[in-house]
């Protein structure tokens, strides 16, 4: 979830600073920054999961798995923090810091209630605008389910993915991911909303 923002002119050299000062992750669009509200317990677990597991899988390839701690450019006016993120091959760096991906291959949000709005919206649209993203995973917190968005052909292809033996495929980065393990040890609530 994000929260209105104070101003709408931010700039982006601003936008760094104002987040080292308060330590904090903010998405910067347009000159406005949003907070990112604080995770769950659960979230984190999966979120931690979703890295481990991508890690496992991408061992021996040249690949590296990043996680909501780099911030993805969209555009020079737009940066946002995915769960995670991942690339094969050599990370091209939107700052001079590195703190920010410029080529990610494929992103990754683990969503709830509060952030499947926005996280499957106005976000996914950013995520699918971007040339070097070519898959763009949403892992539900709440039940075992999760939509891949793959590019193909230039267009974008929505696959769902529902039950704990799932498993899906990442053909852009030459793994799987299985549910079961992005799901471990999760409880989940009977009525399965988001």
């Amino acid at each position: 979830m994000v929260t209105k923002p104070e101003r709408n002119d931010y700039t982006v050299e601003e936008w760094l600073a104002h987040q080292e000062a308060t330590d904090r992750r903010y998405d910067y669009i347009d000159g406005e920054i949003y907070a990112m509200s604080g995770g769950t317990l659960k979230h984190g677990k999966i979120s931690g999961r979703v890295v481990t597991a991508l890690n496992n899988g991408l061992q021996g390839k040249g690949c590296t798995v990043y996680t909501s701690d780099v911030a993805v450019k969209i555009s020079d006016t737009k940066y946002v923090y995915p769960d995670a993120s991942a690339l094969c091959g050599e990370p091209i760096p939107a700052d001079e810091a590195g703190t920010m991906l410029a080529n990610p291959t494929v992103v990754v949000e683990v969503v709830s209630k509060s952030s499947a709005y926005y996280d499957r919206g106005l976000k996914a649209d950013y995520y699918l605008s971007v040339p070097s993203i070519s898959a763009y995973l949403v892992i539900d917190q709440n039940r075992p389910y999760a939509i891949l968005h793959t590019k193909q052909n230039n267009q974008w292809v929505l696959t769902s993915f529902q039950g704990i033996d799932a498993v899906v495929p990442i053909d852009s980065l030459d793994t799987m991911l299985a549910l079961k393990d992005v799901y471990d040890g999760i409880v989940f609530e009977d009525d399965g909303v988001n």
